[in-house]
């Protein structure tokens, strides 16, 4: 997908789901009818919603398991369809109903489209324009003594037979089977790598400014809003399954939808 068609699609998921609400918020407060108590075809919005939000989640496995890496580079725009239709079906699911604690995910979800689209649009742009006005990104630095840098790769190669056997240090990437495998070595090499990083940072004087800063942590925040969103979907389909009556006497309504007394 091109920059320009995800724009577009997101914008439009945007303007449904403002005109969604602007209906239905104030019918959701109002009406008693069955539509805003989990009525089946709401209910099978919230279920595609759910799916297809994991189904996006999937993307985060194939960067991080040799198991699925064939599938990163063919799921990127999957990645993006199935969380932004996600996120339509399960603000129609709400049907207008934010204020109350599930609406949390919705928080979520918008945080995760907006850092998306970031991602994805913006950082691009600020990268291209940052290495053609810094042309010392492309020169090295002349120094006598023993760079602090080398002495970081020296230690991640010292660390790297531990991980894994006959890779070479700057094409070696971390996966979650390293993490499943030896956490604690791991946690070490990505400690280290994150040194690496910020010396590499100080070193070319790309340490300030708003931009860098948004750009170097869009990703760890789209993850972690990423991960309250699978805790609150969990969260939320255990209640209306399991404890769908206390749900439906919170909202003063029955529980119609199908669940497990």
């Amino acid at each position: 997908m091109t920059n320009r068609t995800i724009v577009i699609f997101a914008s439009i998921v945007v303007v449904f789901v403002i005109a969604l609400s602007l209906l239905l918020y104030p019918l959701s407060k109002e009406s008693q009818d069955p539509l805003f108590g989990g009525a089946p075809p709401l209910y099978l919005l919230g279920i595609v919603g759910s799916v297809l939000a994991l189904g996006a989640m999937f993307y985060f496995f194939t960067g991080r398991t040799t198991t699925f890496a064939n599938l990163k580079q063919p799921w990127v725009d999957r990645h993006i369809i199935f969380g932004v239709l996600a996120i339509a079906l399960t603000f129609t699911h709400a049907a207008g109903n934010f204020t109350k604690l599930p609406g949390l995910l919705l928080l979520s979800m918008a945080g995760l489209l907006v850092t998306g689209v970031f991602g994805r649009v913006v950082t691009p742009r600020i990268v291209s324009l940052r290495f053609a006005q810094n042309a010392q990104l492309f020169t090295s630095p002349v120094t006598e003594n023993p760079s602090p840098i080398q002495a970081v790769i020296e230690e991640k190669k010292a660390l790297l037979p531990l991980l894994s056997a006959n890779v070479p240090e700057g094409q070696f990437s971390l996966t979650l089977s390293h993490w499943i495998r030896n956490p604690s070595i791991t946690l070490k090499y990505k400690s280290l790598s994150l040194k690496e990083n910020s010396l590499v940072r100080a070193q070319r004087g790309t340490t300030g400014g708003f931009f860098p800063l948004v750009q170097r942590y869009w990703r760890p925040f789209h993850q972690v809003l990423a991960l309250l969103l699978f805790l609150g979907l969990l969260a939320h389909v255990t209640t209306v399954t399991f404890f769908a009556d206390y749900v439906a006497h919170s909202t003063g309504r029955e529980a119609i939808w199908f669940h497990i007394k």
